[in-house]
C-alpha cells in the first residue's frame, strides 16, 4: 500500500508531531508499505538525522517573495494557499492509496484529493484550536461545515477531552488513539532513588520558541539558586530562541547552573533524562506532548502549566505540580518544594509517573 503522510513542519521543526511522523514512517516501512511524506522546507532548514526513516520525503519550498509576505497582512494565508496548491499537485502525481494528515491545515489539499482523485484521508488532531488560520474564533459556528472536515474518512483524537471538544465543535465522533512511548527504551536506571535531591537536576526537552516559555524556567532558576546554588537545569532542544535564552542565562549569572545541549540523538536524550530528577513543561500551548510521556516513562515528576492534555495527566502531588502560565515565582517555589520533599514522598511520585507509562 502507498501511504502518504502530510506533515508540513516535518523538516522545519523537531517536536512531538515530527517524532510521531518519524515513528509512523518507520513502522509503515517495516510492514512493507510504500511510505511518502510531504513537508515544507525552508532555505535555512538543517536536515536532522531523525528524518532518515525509510520514507520518501518530498519537499515544497516557498518562493522568497512569498516568504517576505509572512509579516504582511494576509501574507501567511497567501503562503499557505501556495503550499496547499503545490501539495495537492504532488499528491495527484503520487496517487497514494490513503493519506494521513498530521495537521488540519494540510487537510485542505487532502480534501481536494478526496473530491478529485477519490483518495480517502484521515486527520489526526494534535491541538489545532489555536490555529488562527484554520479555526478563527469568529467562524466557530461554521467549523463543523468545513468541507475538509466533512469529507474526512476518519478523525482521530489523542485524549477523551480532545475527543469531546471535536464532538462539540465539529459535530464529528472521532476515534481516540493516544500517543505512546516505548517504556523499555525509555526506562530509568532506578525507579526509586536512595540519596537526597541535592544537587537537584532539572530538565526540559523542547523546541526553543517563545510559546514554550523556557525563559520562565530560567528566571525561576535564578530565584531558586538564591536558596540552593547547586540546582542545575538541562535544556534539550534547539530553535529560534536559543541565542536569546543563552544570553538570558549569562545576564542572570547562571552559566554554571544551565546546560544547553542543542539537538541531540535519542540515545543521548535518554541519558540526560535518566540523570534528572524533575521535568518541566512551562508552555503556553501544547497538543499532546510526547515529551511528557517520555518523562513519565523515566519516572520523572513534572512541573507544568495547565495546558491542553497536560492538565489531564499531571495530577498535583501525585505525578507532579501544575503552575500558572508565565509565572517564574510559582515555578521557583515548586522547584524548592520538590527539593524539600521527604524522599519517600518523592519516590512515590516517581512510581506514580512510571505506572502511567
Amino acid at each position: 500500500m502507498k501511504i502518504l503522510i502530510l506533515c508540513k513542519n516535518y523538516v522545519d521543526l523537531i517536536g512531538g508531531v515530527e517524532y510521531v511522523t518519524q515513528y509512523l514512517s518507520e513502522q509503515y516501512s517495516l510492514n512493507k508499505h510504500d511510505v511518502h511524506v510531504i513537508s515544507h522546507l525552508n532555505n535555512d532548514t538543517m536536515f536532522h538525522p531523525i528524518y532518515h526513516c525509510g520514507a520518501n520525503i518530498h519537499y515544497i519550498s516557498t518562493p522568497s517573495f512569498l516568504s517576505k509576505l509572512n509579516g504582511v497582512l494576509f501574507g501567511k494565508i497567501i503562503s499557505s494557499v501556495y503550499y496547499s496548491i503545490k501539495s495537492y499537485f504532488l499528491i495527484h502525481r503520487l496517487k497514494p492509496n490513503i493519506i494521513h494528515v498530521q495537521h488540519t491545515e494540510q487537510s485542505i489539499e487532502a480534501c481536494l484529493a478526496r473530491i478529485i482523485d477519490k483518495i480517502p484521508y484521515c486527520i489526526a488532531f494534535h491541538g489545532e484550536w489555536q490555529n488562527g488560520i484554520m479555526f478563527p474564533k469568529f467562524l466557530s459556528r461554521f467549523w463543523r461545515y468545513y468541507p475538509n472536515i466533512r469529507f474526512a474518512s476518519c478523525i482521530t483524537a489523542l485524549t477523551d477531552v480532545r475527543a469531546n471538544e471535536i464532538k462539540e465543535r465539529l459535530a464529528y465522533n472521532p476515534t481516540i488513539i493516544p500517543n505512546g512511548v516505548d517504556s523499555k527504551l525509555f526506562s530509568p536506571n532506578n525507579i526509586q532513588i536512595s540519596v537526597p535531591l541535592n544537587p537537584l537536576k532539572l530538565i526540559t526537552v523542547s523546541r526553543l520558541t517563545t510559546v514554550k516559555r523556557i525563559n520562565d524556567v530560567i528566571i525561576a532558576l535564578s530565584k531558586a539558586v538564591v536558596v540552593n546554588k547547586s540546582i542545575h537545569l538541562t535544556v534539550v532542544g534547539d530553535g529560534e530562541e536559543a541565542n536569546n535564552l543563552k544570553q538570558l542565562v549569562i545576564d542572570l549569572n547562571l552559566s554554571d547552573n544551565v546546560t544547553f545541549t542543542g539537538f541531540i540523538t535519542q540515545e543521548d536524550k535518554i541519558k540526560y533524562l535518566q540523570e534528572s530528577h524533575v521535568f518541566l513543561i512551562p508552555s503556553l500551548y501544547e497538543g499532546f506532548p510526547l515529551t511528557i510521556l517520555e518523562a513519565f516513562a523515566m519516572a520523572l515528576p513534572i512541573i507544568a502549566t495547565p495546558v491542553s492534555s497536560v492538565s489531564e495527566l499531571v495530577i498535583p502531588d501525585k505525578r507532579g505540580f501544575i503552575v500558572p502560565f508565565c509565572n517564574p515565582d510559582s515555578i521557583s517555589d515548586t522547584i524548592l518544594k520538590i527539593m524539600n520533599l521527604p524522599l519517600e514522598k518523592y519516590n512515590q511520585m516517581r512510581v506514580n509517573c512510571r505506572n502511567v507509562a
